[in-house]
């Protein structure tokens, strides 16, 4: 429950700190924000306690402790993880990073988690460090209490004795309880919290008693009294939990949570029951809770796929009629500034088509809406196609395309979407292969898959930008170039090879250069019946 907690402050801060005016606030301070964003109200309901806003050197912005209706300071404790060289401060490596933990400060236990104010377009370096943090006081125990039904105690290790469990947690064991106590450790390796959980052991009591009168029943009366006490064990408890444990079987079988428990009796089994049929209303809730969500993120999400189409085939049309106007001019007999200029409008304007094609693919394949005719074909023949039509774009690189390795195979795909992945991913090797460096093509097979491999001998690309390659709009550090490109060349190629049961993998070494390797189902055919592409 403290790791949900954490979750849930983790969920929180990172609305706040991706906010663009949470970013300009750091900046300038601007009281305006302060009075329409940071009042208890906003925080409290969300089990937000304490906010924090610190700049890049470290100086506090602004800080609020939300204790009823007064704002106290936050405790310098806290501050300190938030400000540089701070256990919650380092972003260097992932600014969209979360850390957090447990942290005691002034006496008192707290939830931290601390996240890199930033754009919410990741287009500017992070300004400062929001920390956002709960305190593990009363309220919290007595909500941690209800939640699990359990008598929890969470005591701060500075008020309490927490060396005798410093060897790990420990389980004692009377006749009508069973308690459990461990150390909850803060985020700097030392003791934070003491936590005891008390449990009855009602049935246990119940179960001895039993026995002893059985014991003794057997004693006094012999066969017939043990026969007769195994029906009663049978009829109270044995009867019951075997109708709970059906009611449980029949929940897991037809994932109905509507189902409930019989609930007919006043003993610890009734509180079973009663306490099955608790846990299925929550789930039932919690169910329709998420099938609305679901339904409602499904709508959003044709809703964005609707807009992409129709703002992409809006657009389309008018740059249609710029583009031929530009190549018409092209025909003319230009000056050279003229020339150039009219080249730049091409170009743009090729680009900007390029950027509606790859939106219209994102929607159709969010849509579910991307044709695919899944076909035998062959890797080797539809490669050499790319090769020849992207050869005048290498050479305008001063580089070339080349077939380096193929091997006979055939494969399982729709070739019009197979060609499109390779001439996304030969047009990149060009584009940032570096000039003079040849475009490598290799066809193979390997057990039952087939393999198409595009290597260029470009700068190669840093082994923790990697999982970046296919996040649509991350171009890693192309921005800062002269290439032009939008980010979602490699997203689209992703999902199209996925969506054709296939796999896309990238292996590269600064320096050396980068390859893909695109993995398809192998399928056993003639040439004769093998699919081009042409």
């Amino acid at each position: 429950q403290l790791s949900n907690s954490l979750d849930d402050l983790g969920g929180t801060n990172s609305d706040w700190s991706w906010w663009d005016d949470s970013y300009d606030f750091v900046q300038d301070g601007n009281q305006e924000y302060i009075d329409g964003n940071l009042y208890a109200e906003a925080f409290t309901p969300l089990g937000v306690d304490l906010v924090a806003f610190a700049d890049v050197e470290g100086g506090i912005v602004h800080q609020a402790w939300y204790v009823g209706d007064d704002e106290l300071a936050v405790p310098e404790g806290l501050l300190e993880t938030a400000r540089p060289d701070g256990i919650f401060a380092d972003f260097s490596t992932d600014t969209q990073a979360t850390p957090g933990g447990v942290v005691e400060a002034d006496g008192s236990v707290f939830l931290v988690t601390t996240r890199a104010i930033i754009r919410s377009d990741f287009s500017e370096q992070p300004v400062g460090v929001l920390l956002m943090a709960r305190a593990v006081d009363a309220d919290f125990v007595t909500g941690l209490a209800a939640l699990t039904g359990l008598d929890v105690q969470l005591t701060p290790c500075s008020t309490s004795d927490c060396d005798t469990q410093s060897n790990g947690p420990s389980i004692e064991k009377t006749a009508n309880t069973v308690t459990a106590a461990s150390v909850v450790s803060a985020a700097d390796g030392g003791a934070a919290l003491h936590l005891q959980v008390d449990a009855p052991r009602a049935i246990y009591k119940q179960s001895i008693d039993g026995i002893r009168s059985v014991m003794m029943a057997v004693i006094a009366v012999g066969v017939v009294a043990v026969l007769l006490t195994i029906a009663g064990l049978q009829r109270l408890v044995v009867g019951p939990l075997e109708e709970l444990g059906a009611t449980v079987a029949a929940v897991g079988r037809t994932n109905d949570p509507s189902l409930r428990a019989n609930v007919d009796r006043q003993d610890e089994i009734g509180c079973l029951a009663a306490d099955l049929n608790l846990m299925l209303v929550r789930l039932e809730r919690s169910q329709n809770e998420l099938l609305n969500a679901k339904a409602q993120i499904e709508g959003a999400s044709a809703a964005k796929s609707n807009f992409l189409s129709r703002v992409s085939h809006e657009v389309r049309t008018p740059l249609n009629g710029v583009l031929a106007y530009a190549q018409l001019l092209q025909l003319d007999d230009l000056d050279p500034d003229s020339a150039e200029s009219v080249g730049q409008i091409v170009a743009a304007a090729r680009h900007i088509t390029r950027l509606m094609d790859d939106f219209l693919d994102i929607a159709r394949i969010e849509a579910g809406a991307i044709p695919l005719t899944m076909e035998m074909v062959d890797p080797t023949a539809i490669a050499s196609e790319v090769i020849a039509l992207t050869q005048p774009v290498a050479a305008e690189h001063g580089a070339r395309v080349i077939m380096a390795s193929a091997e006979p195979q055939a494969a399982i795909a729709d070739s019009l979407r197979l060609r499109q992945v390779l001439l996304n991913l030969v047009s990149n090797a060009i584009k940032y292969g570096g000039t003079g460096h040849p475009v490598e093509i290799f066809t193979m097979r390997r057990g039952d898959r087939s393999f198409i491999i595009v290597k260029d001998r470009g700068p190669g690309i840093p082994a923790d930008q990697l999982h970046r390659l296919f996040v649509p709009f991350d171009r890693l550090d192309a921005d800062q170039g002269s290439k032009l490109g939008t980010g979602l060349g490699l997203s689209v190629t992703k999902q199209l090879v996925e969506l054709m049961n296939g796999s896309i993998e990238v292996v590269s070494e600064p320096g050396t250069g980068t390859a893909f390797l695109v993995s398809l189902p192998e399928a056993q055919v003639s040439e004769s019946n093998l699919v081009s592409g042409g």
